[in-house]
């Protein structure tokens, strides 16, 4: 079904100033019916779209401070844009192959990209300057991050290595042999890394000393990460599950079984309490992290699922998926609450802005797009600071605010507004225009 959806405050605006029109309100149930034209469970917000690469964009990122963002793409450059207005700031051009990934550094000064030519390459984020040029791997590099601290990188590469340079000055630290995705531990100590012998290993970033691998897969270890606090890693595998292990001891902790094809990725929860993980067979799960209990299957995708990812907050999950669109899931019912649909083709990844209040996707159709999934206080805020509206009206529209902050779903009873419920309040308006919110705000009255 076609979708015409408005900016929420928009509509909740022209609401309030319809009912404030005689001639307008009898004719609200036609003006709703005409904007708010909703298929269950999904909105299609608007996006600004990124559109200047020349073929398939593998990856998009937001800054640390959630203002730009950095695609990479398979025509050899990596771009940064305005995350507001999605102007192009600059255009990262040197590589000689696809440019498969690119981060920000911690702080935001510099970019990493990741190229089939073989090298990472370090770049000024601010005026697109090349700063290092990390050469030294044999064939594609794939990955590339920045420690947490923004002192080191680690570039993962299809020559079965790891590699672990020095930022400032591009120098070779160590090389972490066998291996080949890899990722730094919360406190940078150390490196895990995924590979295709079936095993993890965990390294000292330092020295570059092999602490632990990680054996108990069936296949290929597709990839691994720290949990938030350091203390076990997570990893993917095409034997189609995923396991936790004991980052201390190497232990394996919890075997993540369920999925009926390849996991591809999965990570924790901000809070560590949680994983998600996204697979080949359509569908996401969240875990119970420490029981290792499935807690719900996030189905709707109709094709695979190629990335799975928490919201800064944690309550919410945003998949990718080649059937060309993405999705937004409430982390703790598992339903789902937005599909992001506008590409024309495979969405290879999808991530939440760093306040949660956007998501950016990254397409074979060689764009990237933003999309405001929830909206911030200010908006509403300020509309009230000039107009004058019934006080019924005020608590309608904080109280609906309140709740799309809050993964869009609100119940009368935990969003009583003084002597006003929510229910009250929507029974007052026409009808047409009081279904129009409760479908398009998940309302559970």
């Amino acid at each position: 079904m076609k979708s015409y959806i408005y900016h929420f405050s928009v509509i909740f605006v022209s609401l309030t100033l319809i009912m404030h029109n005689p001639v307008l309100a009898k004719s609200a149930p036609e003006i709703a019916r005409e904007w708010l034209t909703i298929d269950a469970a999904t909105v299609i917000v608007p996006s600004v779209t990124l559109a200047s690469h020349t073929d398939a964009v593998e990856s998009a990122v937001f800054s640390p401070d959630g203002t730009r963002v950095v695609t990479a793409s398979s025509d050899s450059t990596a771009k940064i844009w305005n995350a507001t207005t999605g102007d192009l700031l600059r255009a990262l051009a040197g590589h000689t192959g696809s440019v498969r990934s690119a981060v920000f550094s911690p702080d935001g000064t510099k970019v990493v990209t990741a190229s089939d030519d073989r090298t990472a390459k370090i770049w000024n984020a601010t005026t697109g300057a090349l700063l290092h040029t990390l050469a030294g791997h044999t064939n594609a590099v794939f990955s590339a991050v920045f420690s947490p601290d923004g002192t080191k990188v680690v570039t993962a590469s299809s020559d079965n290595t790891a590699k672990i340079w020095n930022a400032t000055t591009g120098a070779l630290l160590h090389t972490l042999a066998g291996h080949t995705g890899a990722a730094f531990s919360p406190d940078g100590t150390r490196v895990v890394t995924a590979s295709w012998d079936r095993t993890a290993k965990i390294w000292d970033a330092t020295t570059g000393a092999l602490l632990h691998t990680l054996v108990g897969h069936g296949d290929w270890v597709n990839s691994a990460v720290f949990s938030p606090d350091g203390t076990t890693v997570v990893t993917a595998s095409w034997d189609r599950t995923a396991k936790i292990w004991n980052a201390t001891t190497g232990a394996l902790l919890r075997t993540l079984a369920g999925h009926t094809n390849v996991v591809l990725s999965a990570v924790f929860s901000p809070d560590g309490t949680k994983v998600v993980t996204a697979s080949l067979d359509r569908t996401a799960k969240i875990w119970n992290a420490t029981t290792g209990a499935l807690l719900h299957t996030l189905v709707g995708h109709n094709s695979g699922v190629y990335s799975a990812a928490f919201s800064p907050d944690g309550t919410t999950v945003v998949t990718a998926s080649s059937d060309s669109t993405a999705k937004i899931w409430n982390a703790t019912t598992g339903a789902l609450l937005r599909t992001l649909a506008g590409h024309a083709d495979f969405v290879r990844r999808a991530v939440f802005s760093p306040d949660g209040t956007k998501v950016v996707t990254a397409s074979r159709d060689g764009t990237a797009k933003i999309w405001q999934v929830k909206t911030p206080a200010f908006i509403v805020g300020d509309y009230f600071k000039h107009q004058s509206l019934p006080l019924w009206q005020q608590s309608l529209l904080v109280t609906l605010d309140t709740a799309y902050k809050k993964s869009l779903m609100v119940t009368a009873q935990d969003l009583e507004q003084g002597a006003v419920t929510v229910k009250q309040s929507l029974n007052r308006l026409p009808k047409d225009v009081r279904n129009a919110l409760v479908e398009l705000y998940d309302i559970r009255l």
